[in-house]
């Protein structure tokens, strides 16, 4: 009687024992939840098309108006007062876009005041003067890019001449109107432009009129 009731009152204070199987690995497939979950590489198939490649031609610049500064001689055209190289031109022209034809070709109107001066020497009857044409060249400019720096341009237009300045103090002296075929003249040319910085380039024109050369900047 007294073991019984001695182990009675043991097992009543220890309580029923849980048994847990011990391991020395975790379970294969438990997942990390710290770790990120990373995607797999896809591989290009061999053979496989490349994308097509974006074409580098910066065509902004001709998007917008640009200015010109450009000085020149007479070149195919001269009449009495204009010989080359023995005057000069200054051109201040406004190229404004009308349409941009495909991704590198442009067509501006090219527009601006402008002079061209010669310094007059006669002997008989010895006389010095100086002659001075106010010009409005008014032509198309078609603008082609073969890089993002280099382009390519043709001209076609109107060189107009409304007054002109003769510093003799003969009645062929003074200032006056333009008259007659000194007026207006076709004009043809072709040009090359070579970007220093985007907005600003380099121009040279060859024309039927002027032989000319300056600088370009995109406004």
């Amino acid at each position: 009687m007294g073991i019984s009731l001695f182990s009675r009152a043991e097992f009543s204070k220890s309580g029923p024992q849980l048994l847990t199987p011990k391991s020395s690995t975790a379970p294969k497939n438990s997942v990390n939840l710290e770790q990120p979950i990373t995607q797999p590489n896809l591989l290009r198939p061999k053979g496989y098309p490349s994308p097509p490649k974006i074409d580098p031609i910066k065509s902004s610049t001709f998007e917008s108006v640009s200015f010109s500064a450009l000085l020149g001689t007479p070149l195919g055209y001269e009449n009495f007062y204009e010989k080359r190289f023995a005057s000069f031109g200054n051109f201040y022209l406004f190229s404004i876009p009308i349409f941009r034809l495909n991704r590198v070709l442009f067509l501006h109107l090219e527009t601006g005041p402008g002079f061209s001066f010669a310094k007059l020497t006669f002997e008989n009857p010895p006389q010095n003067y100086s002659h001075l044409f106010l010009v409005a060249p008014v032509r198309f400019r078609l603008i082609y890019s073969l890089s993002p720096n280099l382009h390519l341009e043709g001209l076609a237009g109107v060189m107009l001449r409304p007054i002109e300045y003769d510093s003799r103090e003969t009645t062929d002296g003074g200032t006056h109107a333009v008259k007659g075929a000194n007026f207006i003249t076709g004009d043809v040319g072709v040009g090359l432009d070579y970007n220093l910085t985007p907005p600003l380039k380099v121009r040279l024109l060859i024309g039927y009129l002027f032989l000319a050369g300056g600088l370009e900047l995109t406004l």
